[in-house]
Parts: C-alpha cells; sequence; structure tokens
C-alpha cells in the first residue's frame, strides 16, 4: 500500500519580486534612516527626531510583513511570511475548515488584489500578487479540493 504524502505542495502564490523589493527598501530605508536621525539628536532637540525613529521603525516592520506565500496542500492551506522575524510565520487552514476563499479587487489606499479566506474560526485577508496564469491555477487546485472560490469584482 502506497502512502500519499500530504506535504506535496499543489499549488503556489509568492510575492511578486517586485513586491519583495519594495518591502526590502522599506526595511532598509527605515533602518538606515533610524541610525541617521539617532545620530542627528542633541540634549535640546529630540522631540522630532523621535516621532521621525517611531515613524522609521513601523516602516521597517511594515516592510518585513509585507512579503507572504500561499501554499495549497493536499490536507491544508498555508500563509507563510518568510521575512517575519517571529516564531510564528506560518497560518494554517485544514481545508475541511474552510468555508470559502474570496478573490476581490478592493479599491483605495490600500486597495488591489487581495485573497480572504474565510474559515470556522475566523476571516484573514491578505494582499496578493501574481499573474492570472498562477492565479487561475491556484484557483482551479482550490476548486478541484472542493473549496468554494469567489471571484469579487476580479476578472481574470
Amino acid at each position: 500500500m502506497v502512502k500519499e504524502d500530504s506535504s506535496k505542495v499543489l499549488s503556489e502564490i509568492k510575492a511578486s519580486s517586485f513586491d519583495n523589493i519594495i518591502g526590502a527598501f522599506q526595511f532598509i530605508g527605515g533602518i538606515a534612516g533610524i541610525i541617521y536621525v539617532a545620530n542627528q539628536m542633541t540634549k535640546n532637540s529630540w522631540g522630532g527626531q523621535l516621532s521621525i525613529i517611531i515613524f522609521l521603525i513601523i516602516l521597517a516592520i511594515q516592510g518585513l510583513r509585507s512579503s507572504i506565500t500561499l501554499l495549497i496542500l493536499k490536507d491544508k492551506l498555508i500563509i507563510r511570511r518568510p521575512l517575519l522575524l517571529t516564531s510564528k510565520t506560518d497560518v494554517s487552514f485544514k481545508t475541511p475548515e474552510i468555508k470559502e476563499v474570496v478573490f476581490s479587487k478592493v479599491k483605495g489606499r490600500f486597495g488591489g488584489p487581495h485573497i480572504i479566506i474565510k474559515s470556522r474560526r475566523d476571516n484573514i485577508s491578505y494582499r496578493i500578487a501574481g499573474s492570472d496564469m498562477v492565479l487561475s491555477s491556484f484557483i482551479e487546485t482550490l476548486t478541484a479540493l472542493n473549496i468554494k472560490v469567489t471571484m469579487d469584482n476580479w476578472v481574470l
């Protein structure tokens, strides 16, 4: 009897290289800005510089958080944040737990293509990137696993 390997990746969406470059520049720019502004601080004027440092720290953290990879395995969907510096970089959903996956084009400042994963325990939204061919392959794999897929304001 041959045992099926449930760890085999069926489909994958990575952040585009452009998104990774932006994230790297945000992180490096944030760290470089913190060092520069910290060196410019004096005893008499530190309030403005402190505000700038806080902003640059947030910029650096956002750069690390922006990179994600979505993986579909036979029994689960994994969202991986490879640049996150914590011990919990993966969020996973078992296939039976997933109620629906919505692909949506969001308008506004943080708009663009998003994936919304609706499960029994929570709903999570991520901004995604990828070519139409990669996304359609991802959608086909979800459909083959009997996961309901909805396209909201989205045309492939």
